[in-house]
């Protein structure tokens, strides 16, 4: 498909400067004229005029089908990241999902579907955590009541400088 449109646009440019067309108006006037000499030229008849396609079943769900697909290993924690959020699966076998691979079937304007073995999983979305306060600073003079007391150590049984 890629190569017929790059001949496409590449023939239909020099069809036009050939003909003098200049303007949108014209070259709209022109494009049937263009596509009923260009499939007369490179067109085929099919084989079979049978259609091959098979019509839609009542089980088929199309979203799952046009889906964004994607795969995220599973951590200890049972925990993922996609695009840039992590999830927690909440599968009802725990101790046999970690690191295991699972499928993430985004589809636009919904949230994602988590599965993995054929089954769908529910799932927790991670909120950011909260903001930590900043840190106090301290001038020097308070940094030594709050720096840790350094008590004297005083050398094994066996040290040499005991």
């Amino acid at each position: 498909m890629e190569r017929a449109n790059g001949t496409l646009q590449d023939r239909l440019i020099k069809e036009m400067r050939l003909r003098g067309i200049r303007t949108i108006e014209e070259a709209n006037r022109y494009l049937p004229t263009f596509i009923e000499e260009y499939n007369r030229k490179f067109g085929k008849e099919p084989r079979s005029t049978e259609d091959a396609h098979r019509p839609l079943r009542e089980h088929d769900d199309l979203e799952r089908i046009f889906a964004r697909r994607s795969s995220r290993k599973v951590s200890k924690d049972l925990s993922f990241q996609y695009e840039g959020t992590f999830y927690q699966i909440k599968p009802n076998l725990p101790n046999r999902f970690g690191y295991e691979r699972v499928n993430i079937l985004a589809r636009p304007g919904k949230p994602i579907l988590v599965e993995a073995g054929g089954k769908e999983h529910p799932y927790t979305k991670w909120e950011k955590e909260a903001q930590h306060e900043k840190p106090k600073i301290f001038d020097s003079k308070e940094l030594e009541a709050h720096w840790p007391s350094r008590l004297p150590r005083t050398p094994g049984r066996y040290h040499p400088w005991r």
